[in-house]
């Protein structure tokens, strides 16, 4: 080995290589040697094996695809990129010390097909790394020539980083590791799910009734997960000694158990104390432990698989309850469910994550959530398995917000701890809704058309409103009260969720207007479920007003 290659960031080196193994291979680590570094060790110069300088870059080596045998411009191979100080960097006058430049994880390269080896630096001409060359002596010697090179590479050099040109008769001195799996042809990673995040509440999140259920606290936060008998987790805002409207902070911070739910919040009774008037509290820094309620995951994994390699998904839910279902039963853990990554999965009732403290309760600590991804390969071929990529691995959740409200216990509906009527002009508490924005009409109408294409579940339920605004009256809408209407024609259900069918509801009478003439109309539609997995779906809504002349 007989000639050095200056190498910078904009020149760089690379080194091509061919992977002959069917399959590919996984490589861990890369040998190269250097013959002078950049230094201000005196005995390094000494011995020829440094150069005079106080700027010492690091050596940066990556691995690219090289299509055609020639290195790629563009794209570098994930984790392949390792970065060496100067002090990082071993020199030698023959050749036989090297420099290991180990990535953070094996690195897959595909089988039959060319990669390089890619060195740069943003020192100039300071770096020198030993290659070899058709011809030349062999280092050490001036007897013997170098007769053969690397037969499925040879070295490229770039003088702007965009373009490469090869040299046949050259190669860099190099050693590539791969990795040698066990005899081990299955395996299993598990992951769990983590502890969810405290939510800070919204201001004066506390609330409580001085007239009946003195000690009752009603806690402001929507979507929360819990079902009764819950443990949950007060925490901050409130010092244990002071007194808030009849209880210590003592009695309201900590760990207790909800007596009451809906979508709004929840309720639990202080430990002590009971309230001195009626209404909110707490301040702004209040926080609460949540579960994370959902219908919809997609698991979410990047993984390499090579041909002998299988990788399958298995991942435990549990159950949670619907607010309005009188036989969903919460917290069951026992079914596993096949996941592809990147797709849906749509569960036929809710799943939920819990809190440490209600995973302890109904299982023993045992996580709520466990993913098993187990990976098998052919026992007789040592270079490959399959890998999967933990930093990219995660589960994507989606939760209806819906229930089916009652101001009374009925079945598979819910009372929630405050009911109001839709028909009220501003504190309806279903939980899905849609409300038009208000029309204003050019001239008045007396009667209304309301269109839309639906498909609705045989759990679910579609309520219509409306509300109008005589012609000439300066009232505000907003303070007006909606009406219900019914369909002009019952509907049936449908399991199919391909399938949309049109309401039309018909207000004021198709030919006799009914209604006060009106210039300004609001529409609401409410919809609700016993299955939080189950919801309708509503498109195209048009509304119609119609004048004293329509038919």
């Amino acid at each position: 080995m007989s000639q050095f290659y200056n190498n910078r960031l904009t020149d760089p080196l690379a080194q091509t290589f061919f992977v002959k193994e069917q399959y590919g291979v996984f490589v861990t680590k890369v040998d190269l040697y250097f013959a002078v570094k950049p230094t201000t060790d005196s005995a390094l110069i000494s011995a020829g094996t440094g150069v005079q300088s106080s700027v010492q870059s690091p050596i940066y080596v990556e691995i690219r695809p090289a299509p055609g045998g020639r290195p790629s411009t563009t794209a570098i191979l994930e984790n392949s990129v390792v970065t060496l100080n100067n002090s990082d960097i071993n020199v030698s006058a023959d050749a036989s010390v090297s420099t290991t430049f180990t990535f953070e994880e094996p690195v897959f390269l595909s089988g039959r097909n060319s990669y390089a080896i890619c060195i740069r630096t943003n020192d100039v001409n300071l770096y020198q790394i030993y290659t070899s060359k058709l011809g030349d002596f062999v280092l050490g010697t001036n007897t013997q020539r170098v007769k053969t090179g690397l037969n499925t590479g040879e070295m490229y050099h770039s003088s702007n980083g965009l373009t490469y040109e090869g040299n046949q008769d050259a190669d860099i001195k190099f050693k590539l590791y791969r990795a040698d799996f066990t005899d081990v042809t299955q395996a299993r990673a598990r992951f769990n799910s983590a502890q969810p995040d405290l939510e800070l509440l919204e201001a004066n999140p506390l609330k409580c009734d001085s007239g009946s259920g003195g000690s009752t606290i009603t806690v402001s936060l929507p979507n929360h997960g819990f079902q009764v008998n819950d443990k949950i987790n007060i925490q901050g805002g409130l010092t244990h000694a002071t007194t808030y409207n009849g209880f210590k902070g003592s009695a309201l911070m900590g760990q207790h158990t909800i007596t009451a739910v809906d979508g709004f919040g929840f309720n639990f009774v202080a430990d002590s104390g009971t309230a001195v008037d009626t209404g909110s509290f707490g301040g702004s820094t209040i926080t609460s432990t949540v579960q994370y309620q959902f219908e919809i995951a997609q698991l979410q994994m990047d993984h390499i698989a090579p041909a002998n390699g299988i990788v399958d998904h298995k991942v435990r839910f549990t159950t949670s309850k619907s607010l309005a279902s009188s036989t969903q039963q919460a917290y069951d853990s026992s079914e596993f469910f096949t996941m592809e990554p990147g797709v849906d999965l749509d569960f036929d009732k809710p799943m939920v994550i819990l809190t440490d403290s209600n995973e302890a309760t109904h299982f023993g600590g045992d996580e709520s959530l466990v993913a098993d991804i187990f990976m098998s390969r052919k026992s007789d071929n040592p270079e490959v398995a399959p890998i999967i990529d933990i930093q990219r691995t995660s589960m994507f959740t989606i939760g209806n917000i819906i229930d089916r409200q009652d101001s009374a216990a009925t079945t598979n509906f819910n009372v929630p701890i405050s009911f109001v009527n839709e028909t009220d002009a501003t504190d309806g508490t279903s939980l899905a809704k849609h409300i038009t924005k208000p029309v204003i009409l050019e001239n008045p109408a007396t009667g209304l058309k309301i269109l839309l294409g639906a498909n609705r579940p045989e759990e679910c339920d579609i309520n219509v409103f409306y509300r109008t605004v005589q012609s000439g009256s300066d009232s505000d809408i907003r303070q007006v009260d909606f009406v219900a209407v019914e369909p002009d024609t019952e509907m049936p259900s449908d399991t199919n969720p391909n399938i949309f069918r049109q309401y039309e509801y018909t207000i004021g009478g198709e030919f006799f207007r009914t209604l006060p003439s009106f210039d300004k109309y609001q529409v609401k539609i409410q919809m609700g479920s016993h299955n939080s997995a189950k919801v309708p779906r509503i498109t195209d809504l048009r509304t119609i007003a119609l004048g004293d002349d329509s038919a």
